[in-house]
C-alpha cells in the first residue's frame, strides 16, 4: 500500500501523531415521529430466505493472522462452493482491509497535520511535548496499523457490492456472525450508498427477518440491536440501517431489552460483562416501562419469557455496542465458530 509507505517514512521521521484515529461513522437518518405499540408480536411484515443450519466444519479455516493474499483464492473457491464458514471470513477478511486503508488515509492526513503545527511552534518546550506526544503515538497505532496493512498488502481489490453479496451468502449459509453482521446493517458502508442500492434493496425486504433469526439462534449483538431499533426512545437522529427498515414498537423493544438483561444478568461480572451494558440496559428497561399500560408490560414479559426459553447468548462478551444499536464489526477469527 502507497499510504503504508507513507506511514512507515512518517514513523521513521517523526516518530507518530498525538492525536487518535477516527472511526467512520456510519450513516444514519432521522425518523418518523416515534409510535408506541400496542402488541409485542415479533412476526416480520416482510418475509425472508430461511437462514441454513450450519453443519459441522468439514475443513478447517486458514490460521489467523495469514496474509490475505495467500489464502484469497482458497477462500473464494470455498465460499463459491458453499462454504458459509468461508464465506464468513473472507467477507471478514475483506472488511478488515478495508477498515485499514480508511485507517491509513487518516493516520497519514494527521500525521502530516500534526507535522506542520509542530513546524510552526516557536517554544522549545512546546514543540518538544509535541515531538514526545508523536513519538508515544506512533509507537503504538502507527506501528499497529503498519502491521495490519501487511496482512492486506497484495490481497485482491474487492468492490462494496461483492463484499455485501458475501456477507449475504454467508448469513444465509448457516453462519452465525455473518447473519448478524448483515443483519444488523453492517455489511453496508455510507460512503458506499450509492453503489449499493441494488443490495441495499434486498436487504429492506429482508433484515428485520433475518435479525430476529439471529436473535432466536443466540446473537445477543441482534438481540440488542432490534431493541434499539424498535424501541421509540432511541430515536436521537442517529439510525442504524436496521432501525430503518423496522417499525418503531415499544412492546417488542421492551422484550428484546428483557431479553439482553437476562443474558447479561446470567453472564455476571465473572464473564467479563461490563457494568456499564447491563445498566443501559436497565435504563432503557425502566423508560419503556413509562410508555406502556400494565397489560402491554404484561405482553412483553410474556414474550420476553419465551425467547429466552432454551436460549444461550453465542456472542456474550466480543465487540461493543453503541447506544443507537449499533455494534462493532466482526473479527475474520469469529467466522470458525
Amino acid at each position: 500500500m502507497k499510504r503504508a509507505q507513507g506511514i512507515a517514512l512518517g514513523v521513521l521521521a517523526c516518530a507518530g501523531i498525538a492525536a487518535g484515529v477516527w472511526w467512520w461513522q456510519r450513516g444514519q437518518a432521522p425518523s418518523a415521529a416515534p409510535v408506541v405499540a400496542t402488541g409485542v408480536a415479533v412476526a416480520p411484515a416482510v418475509s425472508a430466505p430461511k437462514v441454513a443450519s450450519l453443519g459441522a466444519a468439514q475443513t478447517p479455516l486458514p490460521d489467523d493472522g495469514t496474509p490475505l493474499r495467500l489464502v484469497f483464492d482458497g477462500l473464494k473457491q470455498r465460499a463459491n462452493g458453499g462454504d458459509a464458514r468461508a464465506a464468513c471470513r473472507l467477507a471478514a477478511e475483506l472488511e478488515k482491509c478495508e477498515r485499514v486503508r480508511t485507517q491509513l488515509a487518516q493516520f497519514d492526513d494527521q500525521l502530516g497535520f500534526q507535522q506542520e503545527r509542530m513546524e510552526r511552534e516557536t517554544d522549545p518546550q512546546q514543540r518538544a511535548r509535541m515531538q514526545q506526544g508523536m513519538d508515544r503515538f506512533t509507537g503504538g497505532r502507527g506501528q499497529q496499523l503498519l502491521q495490519d496493512s501487511e496482512q492486506c498488502d497484495g490481497a485482491p481489490y474487492v468492490s462494496p457490492a461483492e463484499r455485501a453479496t458475501l456477507w449475504r451468502a454467508a448469513a444465509l449459509g448457516g453462519s452465525l456472525p455473518a447473519l448478524t453482521q448483515y443483519a444488523v446493517g453492517n455489511a453496508f458502508r455510507t460512503r458506499d450508498t450509492l453503489d449499493l442500492l441494488p443490495q441495499l434493496q434486498v436487504y429492506r425486504n429482508e433484515a428485520e427477518s433475518l435479525a430476529l433469526q439471529a436473535a432466536q439462534r443466540g446473537s445477543l449483538k441482534a438481540t440488542l440491536a432490534l431493541a434499539a431499533a424498535y424501541s421509540p426512545n432511541r430515536d436521537t437522529g442517529r439510525r442504524t440501517y436496521l432501525a430503518q427498515v423496522v417499525n418503531s414498537d415499544a412492546g417488542k423493544s421492551l422484550a428484546f431489552y428483557l431479553q439482553a438483561q437476562s443474558a447479561f444478568t446470567a453472564q455476571g461480572n465473572a464473564s467479563g460483562t461490563p457494568p456499564m451494558r447491563l445498566g443501559f440496559v436497565n435504563r432503557n428497561i425502566d423508560a419503556l416501562r413509562k410508555t406502556l399500560s400494565a397489560d402491554q408490560i404484561a405482553q412483553a414479559e410474556a414474550q420476553a419469557g419465551q425467547l429466552k426459553q432454551g436460549w444461550t447468548a453465542q456472542d456474550t462478551t466480543g465487540g461493543s455496542f453503541s447506544p443507537d444499536g449499533g455494534t462493532s464489526d466482526i473479527e475474520p477469527q469469529a467466522c470458525s465458530d
